[in-house]
């Protein structure tokens, strides 16, 4: 590990993040990146130590994880600002995709410990993991026809309600979400859309999202009702409105109802997941009742399965661009498996809650850089 050092590239790379820290911070967070993104194997704060970069006592890393001379929330900023060009689409969209995954643990010792509903965990009867539950935030970059990666920019600690400490104020992996997205600033006429699953498909992530000016494309249940705009008023002989208030909604439907009898079917062929897939698809523009929002709804049949219906609170999206979108978002689910396989997601042994809060950070970075 000695021969390790930091090429010309990553020191120009890096230079950008200087003023967001000490002279003496930037070292450290200089050094943590590199040694996350550069050796294999087991990463924790031990083999920072070790690689030689930076001669100095232990304790003072593990101080350089609490010091409060650095805020994340800025260099995931400055980060998101470096990974604009790379994720700005033609039509002047930039897309994040957002969930939430698990870092398993075990120990009496480490702050925030919860048992979580983990899809990846096959082996538990209820899919349950013991561990610390991350919301991510990622851009998405095409790298190729249809492939995609993710550009992990901040994270945040999910802690269950029955978890928390005195002194703490709970809050859902929705809020966090919400939370997460709004902190990212939108650059002057450009659209920021949050791609998601069906999990946060929920008003208490929908409506601060759009409220902040941002927009959501996510998947919907398929016995979701919806209703068309309501009618434009007629006005009357003499000119005038008829009594009584206008209609807010139109005609209620079932999506699984519209689906079946409602409208035709085109064909389309579109890049997903690298390849190019055939799939039927229709589309409307609609009302939902129970979100609050205008939203394209998108209904699509794939070569096998059953029909699935997504949305986008962005109506000028075409249906296309938002099926898209969606086989876009499944970078981030890659994102996670290597960032706990090559950069230290998940093999952290750091145990206060704000020490590696800051190492998860400083783990996404460095696979983002």
């Amino acid at each position: 590990m000695n021969a390790l050092q930091p090429s010309p590239e990553w020191e120009v790379l890096l230079q950008p993040f200087q003023s967001l820290f000490t002279k003496a911070g930037f070292r450290y967070f200089r050094v943590f990146v590199f040694v996350f993104a550069h050796l294999d194997g087991r990463l924790w704060v031990t083999k920072v130590i070790l690689s030689n970069l930076l001669g100095r006592h232990f304790t003072n890393f593990y101080r350089f994880l609490e010091s409060k001379t650095w805020n994340p929330q800025k260099v995931a900023q400055k980060l998101w600002t470096m990974c604009q060009p790379c994720v700005l689409d033609p039509s002047k969209r930039l897309f994040i995709a957002i969930d939430d995954t698990i870092a398993q643990k075990s120990g009496k010792h480490f702050d925030a410990l919860g048992v979580h509903h983990d899809p990846m965990n096959k082996q538990h009867p209820r899919q349950l993991s013991r561990g610390h539950c991350f919301v991510c935030l990622a851009a998405l970059a095409q790298q190729g026809y249809g492939h995609f990666v993710a550009l992990f920019l901040s994270c945040a600690l999910y802690v269950q309600k029955k978890a928390c400490q005195e002194g703490r104020t709970f809050a859902t992996k929705l809020v966090l979400a919400a939370d997460l997205l709004k902190a990212l600033p939108i650059p002057p006429q450009t659209q920021v859309i949050a791609v998601c699953d069906g999990a946060y498909a929920k008003k208490n992530f929908v409506a601060p999202v759009t409220q902040s000016g941002r927009q959501v494309i996510s998947r919907l249940r398929s016995d979701t009702p919806f209703y068309d705009l309501p009618p434009a008023r007629k006005k009357l002989p003499n000119g005038k409105y008829p009594p009584g208030r206008p209609k807010t909604y139109g005609k209620k439907y079932k999506a699984q109802m519209w689906a079946a009898r409602m409208g035709a079917w085109r064909e389309v062929t579109l890049p997903l997941y690298g390849r190019p897939v055939t799939l039927q698809i229709k589309t409307r523009v609609v009302l939902q009742r129970t979100l609050g929002v205008k939203m394209r709804l998108v209904a699509v049949q794939w070569e096998e399965g059953p029909v699935v219906f997504f949305f986008s609170t962005d109506t000028t999206l075409t249906a296309e661009a938002i099926v898209e979108a969606v086989g876009a978002r499944f970078a981030i689910e890659t994102g996670f498996r290597d960032a706990k396989q090559s950069f230290g997601f998940s093999t952290y042994q750091v145990r206060r809650e704000e020490r590696f809060v800051r190492l998860v950070h400083l783990c996404l970075w460095a696979q983002t850089l």
